[in-house]
């Protein structure tokens, strides 16, 4: 594992933003399904980017997210078939797991 001292697993990250979900109560799924027309489950990289911003992930908002940590997240949820798409509706089943009842 190629992790820098600092530099935050996979795993701890997607718990950062689980729990900003949580604790303010964010519907992911409302964010992203909009720039999906064709709902299919993919969005262009920019429209992804662009519903993190609007849940307050990213470098700007309420939950920092280091440039680099970000393209760990789009790297894991991106299309195996084009680079330039987002597998969305698994980053928001992944997200959403912090709301299921075990």
């Amino acid at each position: 594992q190629n992790q820098k001292k600092g530099d935050a697993s996979f795993e701890d990250l997607m718990l950062r933003i689980k729990k900003h979900i949580l604790d303010n109560c964010i519907r992911t799924k409302e964010f992203f399904e909009k720039f999906d027309c064709l709902r299919r489950g993919f969005i262009t990289t920019a429209q992804f980017l662009r519903g993190l911003d609007a849940i307050g992930v990213s470098g700007l908002h309420r939950l920092y997210i280091a440039q680099h940590d970000v393209i760990k997240i789009l790297k894991n949820y991106e299309d195996p078939l084009d680079v330039d798409r987002i597998n969305w509706k698994k980053f928001c089943d992944d997200i959403d797991e912090v709301f299921e009842i075990k």
